[in-house]
């Protein structure tokens, strides 16, 4: 499949599918995960929690993917990548602390604002 082809396969209504059905609720899925793992597993999610915020924090920093299928071109959330990344750095640190209630909570509020750029982007 080339480009033109790949690219035309992300319509909005297919955007809008993997939004909610890949990005929220993959979150949503990490949430109840994180609320019943034993704690040597949450302590264990520690490592690649924190590899993604850096992940995303290097993307940010060094403008490495502004631009995507998936976003129909600009990728809307690029500004709030530092954003996400300080959420996932606290992720990590409460993982590997063992502090149940702290990942859980981050990771709701990691749902929530996924939501809420979505919508400010959508009715801007």
């Amino acid at each position: 499949m080339d480009d033109a082809t790949t690219a035309s396969a992300w319509t909005p209504e297919r955007r809008a599918h993997m939004f909610w059905c890949g990005c929220v609720l993959t979150r949503v899925a990490l949430v109840v995960l994180a609320a019943v793992v034993p704690l040597a597993a949450l302590r264990v999610a520690a490592v690649p929690a924190a590899a993604l915020a850096l992940a995303w924090l290097v993307m940010w920093t060094f403008r490495l993917r502004p631009h995507g299928r998936e976003a129909g071109g600009r990728v809307w959330w690029d500004a709030w990548r530092p954003v996400h990344a300080a959420v996932w750095l606290a992720v990590a640190w409460a993982a590997w602390r063992e502090r149940r209630g702290i990942v859980v909570a981050m990771l709701a509020l990691d749902v929530a604002l996924g939501i809420l750029v979505r919508h400010l982007h959508r009715h801007q």
